[in-house]
């Protein structure tokens, strides 16, 4: 799975590390992965996070307000907390869901909205993002202008149903058709 995490998602990781390690803990938690998360400034998730209002300031203020100091610093690698493995988890998820191949920060941002458990989950609600917000920002960023396009019917008509001569009821389309596709939708 870990080839498949672009270079900026691994990078997240390495700041993540590195903030735990600041932090005198000895753990990567949640939280520390979303501060990763802000400092990777190029990538998708930092700029979505960016258009949403969210600054590395008012992150790290939040952060700071809710996790007591560190003890003492430690030599060893800070490890991953059980809900951070899964935020790695559920970006996998997100990436296969999406049709993508690779796992972006993108992708890590949903998961860490995801892992309710997990400190960076109730920050960004305080910070007044919800996963579906979120979720909206991402399709819109990755594909910002739709073209437009015929309406599906001019493509590919409908076909009635056997023995009844008119077209089967079909239900309503995911979300995120509605979103890329509003007037499709109706």
């Amino acid at each position: 799975m870990w080839q498949r995490f672009t270079e900026r998602a691994r990078r997240v990781i390495l700041l993540g590390q590195e903030e735990a390690s600041r932090m005198d803990s000895e753990h990567v938690g949640t939280e520390h992965m979303l501060l990763g998360l802000m400092r990777e400034n190029e990538g998708a998730a930092a700029r979505i996070l960016e258009k949403m209002g969210v600054t590395l300031s008012k992150v790290r203020q939040e952060i700071d307000a809710q996790v007591p100091p560190g003890g003492d610093p430690s030599t060893a690698e800070p490890k991953l907390t059980s809900q951070a493995k899964r935020v790695l988890e559920l970006s996998a998820d997100e990436s296969r869901c999406m049709g993508h191949n690779y796992i972006g920060t993108e992708h890590m941002l949903l998961a860490l909205l995801r892992e309710r458990d997990g400190l960076a989950a109730a920050v960004l609600g305080k910070l007044g993002l919800s996963l579906e917000k979120t979720r909206a920002q991402v399709v819109e960023y990755l594909v910002p202008d739709v073209p437009d396009l015929p309406a599906p019917e001019a493509i590919a008509p409908s076909v009635p149903s056997p023995g009844t001569g008119t077209a089967a009821a079909e239900p309503p389309p995911p979300w995120w058709f509605r979103k890329l596709f509003p007037r499709w939708s109706k």
